[in-house]
């Protein structure tokens, strides 16, 4: 796996606790990255190739000072810098605003908005961040998520009517994860089946306020068996080498291999795998969503990534030969 984006995952708080947070994030918590660690991130992701960082939540613009510290790392590396945030600050001052946007320099903005965050955050709040980062030129998009029903993406955007702000927008099939697990299956997408569930991998690493690193940023991933380690007592290229995981990630990539494991698990292991499920990564929970489960199906991705070795090996030969 190679990695060219690092998700910090700066902290679980947030000022909304949406009913469907993938990671539970609530105005009663309080873990936050170290600037130690971020700083340490930083630097050690781009020794392995990373070109862009972006950080996200619980809700990173409750830690405007430790942001501003990252955002300066981040731009002495010479890398691109994202944010995720909920738009909440829009709040503030508009001096105050445009001051802290011009601080970060960020590439690209990402707001959550739907019938849930608009629970939480007023409209005028959005609008406001929205459209100071319009009028200092950094790009923005909005990122709504879509269920089935009432809640759908498309019932919110119609909600909305014309506006400027919501010209670039995108919708994402929320995810049935942290706190969305209590609420209604029905609610949830389904559109990926089992014979076309490649890995959605798009080249990220995340790191958690607490050190733990994940090999994207997809939120079914988070407290599964995916985990490649921790960081904070080592180093970021030693936690990968030690893993496992890349192995499985080189593996589940292409979808014909990823369909062959799903088929293993349950003609050979007994794996109870819908047809269909929210998106590829519903698969790869069901495969490697415990330890117990990654131990009986490591054998079956030993297999399959020799099978990788053994088409590169011929590949190559081939070229030599031509």
């Amino acid at each position: 796996m190679d990695f060219t984006n690092l998700c910090l995952v700066i902290t679980d708080k947030c000022n909304a606790e949406c009913e469907f947070c993938c990671f539970s994030c609530s105005p009663k918590n309080s873990q936050v990255m170290s600037e130690e660690l971020m700083i340490r991130a930083i630097r050690e992701a781009k020794a392995l190739g990373v070109t862009a960082v972006g950080f996200s939540g619980g809700e990173c613009f409750l830690y405007p000072d430790l942001l501003l510290k990252g955002a300066e790392e981040v731009h002495k590396n010479g890398l691109s810098l994202t944010l995720a945030t909920n738009g909440f600050w829009g709040c503030w001052e508009a001096e105050k605003i445009k001051q802290f946007l011009t601080d970060l320099r960020p590439d690209f903005v990402g707001f959550s908005r739907d019938f849930f965050h608009a629970k939480y955050i007023p409209q005028e709040s959005y609008e406001r961040a929205c459209g100071a980062c319009i009028e200092l030129g950094i790009r923005c998009e909005t990122e709504i998520a879509d269920f089935n029903g009432e809640y759908s993406a498309g019932r919110y955007l119609f909600s909305l009517g014309e506006k400027k702000y919501m010209k670039d927008c995108r919708f994402y099939a929320a995810y049935r994860a942290g706190r969305a697990l209590n609420m209604p299956k029905e609610m949830f997408l389904t559109y990926a089946d089992s014979e076309h569930a490649g890995c959605l991998y798009d080249g990220k690493i995340s790191v958690f306020y607490n050190g733990d690193v994940y090999p994207c940023c997809r939120h079914e991933v988070y407290g599964t068996a995916m985990k490649l380690g921790n960081m904070k007592d080592k180093p970021l290229q030693q936690v990968i080498s030690e893993s496992d995981v890349p192995k499985i990630g080189d593996v589940i990539l292409n979808c014909d291999r990823m369909s062959r494991l799903v088929e293993i698990a349950r003609t050979k292991l007994g794996y109870k795998i819908p047809e269909k499920m929210g998106c590829s990564c519903d698969f790869c929970r069901a495969l490697f969503g415990t330890e117990a489960q990654k131990k009986e199906m490591l054998p079956y991705v030993q297999e399959l990534y020799e099978e990788i070795l053994v088409n590169a090996a011929l590949q190559r030969s081939c070229q030599a030969e031509s």
